[in-house]
C-alpha cells in the first residue's frame, strides 16, 4: 500500500502534536527559603548611653498551602504560639503541588504549576510575627539570610487574562504596634514566559529607633506563587495544517486516492 506525501505529512503532524502535548507540558516553579540559623537582633544606646534591651510579648508562626489564587474552607493550615513548633502544609493535584515549611532552622515556601487548567494555581505562604516591649532608649535591627529562587518553561499561549508567571518574596517588617513609620526589607522574583531561570540571595535588614516603654511588632515571610494557564501550540501543529493542506490541494488537482 502506497500513500501520497500530504498523508505522511498529515500522520506526522498528528503524531507530534500528540508527543508534543504530552511531552512539553507548560511548568512554572518557585522557591523562597528564610534560614533561620542566621537570625540576629542587634542593639545599640544612643550616645554613652547603655544599650537598650527587648521582652517578647507574644510570638506565633503560620504555614498555609493552596491550589486556588484565593483562600478555600479546605486550604490546610497550620498554627502555633511559638517560634519553635515545627509546622508543614502541602497540596498536590494533576500537576500542581505547593508546600510550607517552618521550623527553628527555616522557613520555606514552595509552589509549582504543570497544569495548564486556569483554576489552579499554586501558593505557599509562612509567617513568623512577634510583638515586644523596650526597656531603654536607643535603635534596634534585625537582620536574616535568605534565598529565592524561580522558573518557568513552555509557557504556551495564556488562557484569558490569568498570567503565567513564577513570584517569589522574602521579607520583614517592624514599625510600633500602632504601625507608625513602618520599616520593611523585601526582596522579590518574578519570572514571565520567555524569562531565564533566576536565583538570588543576601540578607534582609529592618531597623528603626525605638523608645523605653514602647511596644513593636516584627514578622519575618516568606511567599511561593507557580501559575502557567495555557494551551501550548507545538511546532507540530503548523506540521499539522500543511499536511490537511497538501491534502486538500492534492484533491483538487488529482483526486486524493489509496492504491495497493
Amino acid at each position: 500500500m502506497t500513500f501520497k506525501k500530504p498523508v505522511y505529512m498529515l500522520f506526522a503532524g498528528l503524531s507530534l502534536l500528540q508527543f508534543n502535548n504530552e511531552a512539553n507540558a507548560a511548568l512554572a516553579q518557585a522557591s523562597a527559603t528564610i534560614d533561620w540559623s542566621s537570625f540576629q537582633i542587634t542593639l545599640a544606646g544612643n550616645g554613652t548611653d547603655p544599650a537598650p534591651t527587648i521582652v517578647w510579648t507574644y510570638l506565633t508562626s503560620n504555614s498555609v498551602s493552596r491550589l486556588t489564587s484565593t483562600s478555600q474552607p479546605g486550604d490546610p493550615f497550620q498554627y502555633a504560639f511559638d517560634w519553635t513548633s515545627p509546622l508543614h502544609t502541602e497540596l498536590t493535584s494533576g500537576g500542581t503541588s505547593t508546600a510550607s515549611s517552618i521550623s527553628g532552622l527555616s522557613l520555606q515556601s514552595q509552589a509549582s504549576d504543570g497544569n495548564l487548567s486556569p483554576s489552579t494555581w499554586a501558593r505557599s505562604d509562612n509567617h513568623r510575627y512577634g510583638e515586644f516591649q523596650v526597656f531603654g532608649t536607643g535603635s534596634l535591627s534585625f537582620s536574616v539570610d535568605y534565598v529565592l529562587d524561580a522558573a518557568i518553561e513552555s509557557p504556551g499561549i495564556a488562557s484569558g487574562a490569568t498570567p503565567n508567571q513564577a513570584v517569589v518574596n522574602a521579607s520583614l517588617y517592624l514599625s510600633d504596634l500602632g504601625g507608625n513609620q513602618p520599616q520593611t526589607a523585601e526582596e522579590y522574583l518574578t519570572l514571565l514566559p520567555g524569562d531565564l531561570p533566576a536565583h538570588k540571595e543576601g540578607t534582609l535588614l529592618v531597623t528603626l529607633q525605638i523608645e523605653d516603654g514602647e511596644k513593636y511588632a516584627f514578622s519575618a515571610n516568606t511567599s511561593a506563587n507557580a501559575n502557567v494557564s495555557a494551551v501550548p501550540v507545538p511546532a507540530a501543529a503548523w506540521l499539522f495544517g500543511s499536511g490537511l493542506i497538501g491534502l486538500m490541494a492534492a484533491r483538487k488537482r488529482t483526486g486524493f486516492k489509496v492504491s495497493n
